[in-house]
């Protein structure tokens, strides 16, 4: 019987949006209901769009090993030469998929009724 009660004052409460941008898993149609055009939302998407475009060309991986070859060269960490390349490929992918307006507006350079929260950062 208590139970009950309490369910249903939680499900009474159940908002999936804000339970959806608390978890971070929202889609960029939820997150960017009222994007701006403002010079730095502008800056924002260009930037983060051709940041996407590069992470889709072919040479990027090429230069992901050229760039771990030197720089695990340069650093004497251990295990670098297996780790670094295989670090920043991951990211790369994460990249390739990169929401450009969820993000813009998480930074707060798009205005957007939800509020950056950088335990959902992405990159």
């Amino acid at each position: 019987m208590i139970v009950d009660k309490m369910l249903k004052k939680f499900v009474a409460k159940f908002n999936p949006k804000t339970i959806c941008e608390s978890f971070g898993a929202c889609t960029a149609e939820l997150l960017t209901d009222s994007i701006s055009t403002s010079p730095l939302c502008e800056v924002c998407t260009d930037g983060l769009d051709e940041i996407k475009k590069i992470s889709n060309d072919k040479l990027a991986e090429v230069i992901i090993i050229h760039f771990s070859e030197v720089a695990c060269r340069t650093l004497p960490i251990p295990f670098c030469s297996g780790v670094l390349p295989h670090l920043l490929n991951k990211q790369l992918e994460k990249l390739k998929t990169l929401d450009v307006a969820a993000n813009c507006a998480k930074l707060g350079a798009c205005t957007s009724s939800t509020p950056f929260d950088w335990t959902h950062w992405i990159l």
